[in-house]
């Protein structure tokens, strides 16, 4: 086994296989949550994240505001740990995108769980030729789709674009 730029690699007569356990282990070390029980989903259900500008319009005397952290660095490096892991871990990839969006504004809400704030769906995809992956992509589409099918439908068309484009 090789290590390159936190990607473990081995070749055997199969395959080449990639893996970050190394990197994902070193993360949950430094985090301090190595003895923390494992969560069976990234996401928290039914949890809601805002950002401090809309907190601000929304409030009123009786409501309390999470306040902006003034040293966001900590929370900009995890993110940004977390979407070098979707690498080899693209099942977490939507949980990634939902922090990602608060980067630039972040709060303690923020560090503490993350959870879709709007309906539109995520498109996701992986395509494959035999066993081997070749790409993969999860993106959040660009409008409210009406039905189920009609994201499915959209979610199709990204697909393709990417097979074909």
């Amino acid at each position: 086994m090789k290590y390159f730029l936190g990607l473990e690699i081995a070749r055997s007569k199969v395959g080449i296989f990639v893996c970050q356990r190394k990197f994902a282990l070193d993360l949950i070390s430094d985090l301090g949550v190595a003895r923390s029980k494992p969560a069976s989903k990234p996401l928290e259900v039914n949890q809601r994240l805002t950002s401090v500008a809309y907190d601000k319009i929304l409030a009123t005397d009786t409501t309390e505001i999470d306040e902006a952290i003034e040293d966001a660095t900590s929370y900009q490096k995890l993110v940004g740990k977390l979407l070098y892991l979707t690498m080899t871990r693209p099942d977490i990839a939507y949980a990634v995108q939902n922090l990602s969006q608060f980067m630039h504004s972040t709060k303690k809400s923020h560090m503490e769980a993350t959870c879709p704030m709007t309906r539109k769906l995520i498109s996701g995809f992986v395509v494959k030729i035999g066993d081997s992956l070749l790409s993969w992509k999860s993106k959040k589409q660009r409008t409210i789709s009406r039905s189920s099918g009609e994201a499915e439908y959209k979610s199709m068309g990204t697909a393709i674009a990417e097979v074909f484009g």
